[in-house]
């Protein structure tokens, strides 16, 4: 009897042992993998943040697109990478002295709801820095064209005297203003020559409508907190650029690309891709941009190899 007693208690034993063990060591895999994940996501948004105070944006972009891998479709990991991604596309229109079409693309940055702070801060700044810049060169243009009509009257002293207030503008050396700093000193060079004696000196009048200069279509994004008023900049550049295909003439084969629909998420990346090529995407339609997707696969290269060869 004793013997029976004893041998249930050790399979009542055994089988506690083996159920705290499956609990402990194979129940709880789901729950680690879970957990392993989350920490992942959380080390490459961290990382991402941090690479994107550190201004090493192209880091900061894959870290973000290495925790959407961890959790697809995540708001967050994906509202940082896109942000991430206006700045850095902004950013190379900048440097290029597109001074315009950056002004639009920092406006998105600034516009990103819940987005990063320092991102929305550094983008403000650009923002500003363009504006102060316009509304310099507009400045600046007056004083030229007052030296201009009197250099057309003969009167070249004037004129020179005229000049020098923009040579004297310690703001004229910055690289915003190189070409009113150009023509200024081609007008000098006129005046000087006249003075010494030369006939028929001639200087032509430079066109100041360049990627600074204040137009209704800048004027009408001034106030860059405003969504709207961005994408009303935006829609404005765009109409006042644009010479490509009509969107209602266009057939369904024309949206396709072998047999499948160009989605709308195609073209928004295919837009970045042609951002980032140094061309201002903003200015074309839905259709060129498809176009660009099929030719771009035709040539068997890249959306963006084929716009800094094409289309730049």
């Amino acid at each position: 009897m004793k013997k029976w007693i004893y041998s249930i208690v050790s399979i009542v034993v055994i089988c506690l042992i083996g159920f705290f063990a499956f609990g402990k060591f194979g129940g709880n895999k789901t729950e680690n993998k879970v957990s392993t994940t989350t920490s992942k996501y959380d080390s490459y948004i961290k990382a991402g943040k941090q690479h994107v105070q550190d201004e090493s944006y192209t880091v900061a972009k894959s870290d973000f697109q290495n925790a959407l891998k961890q959790k697809p479709g995540d708001k967050k990991a994906d509202l940082y990478l896109n942000q991430t991604e206006n700045f850095d596309v902004a950013s190379q229109l900048f440097n290029k002295e597109r001074y315009r079409a950056a002004k639009v693309e920092f406006g998105k940055v600034v516009d990103t709801k819940n987005g990063l702070s320092i991102l929305v801060q550094r983008a403000n700044d650009k923002i500003k820095s363009i504006e102060k810049a316009q509304s310099t060169i507009a400045k600046f243009s007056d004083i030229y064209d007052k030296a201009m009509n009197e250099f057309k009257a003969g009167n070249y002293k004037s004129s020179l005297a005229t000049l020098n207030e923009i040579f004297k503008d310690d703001a004229i050396n910055e690289k915003y203003y190189k070409d009113v700093l150009s023509a200024a000193n081609k007008l000098k060079q006129a005046d000087k020559k006249a003075l010494n004696g030369e006939n028929n000196v001639e200087v032509s009048s430079p066109d100041f409508e360049s990627n600074l200069t204040n137009n209704s279509s800048d004027n009408n994004s001034s106030n860059t907190n405003s969504s709207n008023n961005t994408n009303n900049s935006s829609s404005q550049n765009s109409e006042a650029k644009y010479k490509g295909s009509n969107e209602y003439t266009v057939k369904k084969s024309d949206k396709e690309l072998n047999g499948n629909k160009i989605s709308d998420s195609d073209i928004q990346s295919a837009r970045k891709s042609i951002n980032k090529a140094g061309v201002y995407a903003d200015s074309m339609s839905d259709q060129d941009v498809r176009n660009t997707i099929k030719a771009a696969n035709k040539k068997g290269v890249s959306v963006q190899e084929y716009a800094q060869t094409v289309l730049k």
